[in-house]
């Protein structure tokens, strides 16, 4: 009946601003471990006493959905491409909910370890899920049924997954550091050159270069670059990094024991983005894609920045600019500028390659954007040397510029 009860409670948000981050009032006594946002900008926080906490208008309401669920900590949040949702807790095991949130089952067939630290799902549809203690498993029936997946898996504390667009997996665990399990085969290998002694990786993404990022508990973030076999640290460094997000632009974001931190070159280097947020640890952090980032704080709840051009100090450009690759000639990575002004900015922005005969390579950003600068890092480890086109277009603006890829 508590549970129930709890259905029907509704918390409206207060939002006070201060410069660029809102704080959501009615958060403001949880822990929020965990934010996840869906493609229709539905948000659900995993919180440390609370459950899982829902809101359907950008955080100005929020809603408990936890029928079903245990009292335990919320560790995980996965959505799937089929909209069901996955809940991982501390102890509790792992639930399911196919109706957005509304009800939780229990699902435990093979999943024999029940502190579910993260999830994370391919795109072939094959979800993994990494436990303290129990390795990593994964499901191919939409979670029924679980098998362990964990041969050279020399430490089987997992904190956090990723993936590549190779469709490789990668592990960052206690003390052991990461771990790479590529498609083609089901055997973890350590991949830890360059890597500080102290190896707590407390949270690992992949950027939009197949970049491996790498937080640490000590020693900031560290990279590993998609043709190379070493770590290297990046400008962030001496502050335990809690958690990062990707936007569709290639920014990446950094929780820290500080502060929130974001980055406009894939991870490399980085600005504080810290004004409106509390004094305390930021453990999580999503983005919509786009402009809209969701902070979670230590006993401070949600904090919402809808600025992402204040990061570019604020500037609306006033007209479309398609700039010249950095650098040019280039092996392999580029970075790819332009500028959308309010009119370009009502269509969707399309970016892509041809070779010099004009055939069309690859489709980098077919996306709608708010008016804006913009920085696109492309990859072009798997083309020839040659002279290659790159061509925007939003609207009736059309511009393309030349560039040269060297090996």
């Amino acid at each position: 009946m508590k549970q129930i009860f709890l259905l029907t409670i509704f918390f409206t948000s207060q939002i006070f601003c201060q410069n660029d981050w809102s704080h959501l009032s009615s958060t403001s006594d949880f822990t929020v471990n965990v934010i996840e946002i869906n493609s229709d900008g539905h948000i659900y926080a995993g919180t440390k006493s609370h459950g899982i906490i829902k809101s359907a208008d950008g955080g100005l309401n929020w809603e408990l959905k936890n029928n079903g669920l245990p009292e335990n900590e919320i560790l995980s949040i996965l959505i799937t491409q089929n909209y069901v949702l996955f809940a991982g807790t501390s102890g509790g095991g792992m639930f399911r909910s196919i109706n957005n949130g509304e009800s939780w089952e229990k699902i435990e067939a093979g999943l024999t370890n029940t502190v579910v630290t993260s999830l994370i799902e391919n795109e072939d549809g094959i979800i993994f899920a990494g436990t303290k203690g129990g390795g990593v498993f994964y499901s191919t029936d939409n979670g029924s049924n679980w098998d362990e997946i964990n041969s050279g898996l020399i430490n089987k504390d997992i904190i956090d997954l990723a993936i590549n667009s190779a469709g490789d997996l990668f592990v960052g665990t206690y003390s052991y550091g990461v771990f790479k399990l590529t498609k083609e085969n089901n055997f973890w290998n350590e991949i830890n050159i360059g890597m500080p002694n102290n190896k707590d990786i407390l949270s690992i993404i992949v950027n939009k270069n197949d970049d491996v990022l790498a937080a640490t508990a000590y020693d900031g973030i560290y990279i590993r670059e998609a043709n190379s076999l070493a770590w290297q640290q990046t400008a962030l460094q001496f502050f335990p990094c809690r958690d990062m997000a990707l936007t569709v632009t290639g920014k990446v974001l950094a929780a820290t024991d500080a502060a929130v931190y974001i980055s406009n070159n894939g991870g490399r280097s980085y600005e504080l983005f810290k004004d409106g947020l509390p004094n305390s640890k930021i453990l999580s952090i999503a983005s919509d894609g786009y402009e809209t980032f969701y902070a979670g704080a230590h006993a401070n709840g949600i904090y919402k920045n809808t600025s992402l051009t204040s990061v570019d100090k604020k500037i609306i450009p006033q007209n479309f600019q398609l700039l010249q690759n950095y650098p040019n000639p280039f092996n392999p990575g580029t970075t790819i500028s332009f500028k959308i002004h309010n009119v370009e900015a009502q269509h969707a922005a399309l970016l892509q390659i041809y070779d010099i005969i004009g055939n069309k390579i690859k489709t980098i950003l077919n996306e709608k954007l708010p008016a804006g600068i913009y920085d696109i890092n492309f990859n072009a480890d798997n083309l020839p040397s040659g002279v290659y086109f790159y061509k925007l277009q939003t609207g009736a603006y059309t511009q393309s510029k030349k560039m040269i890829l060297m090996k």
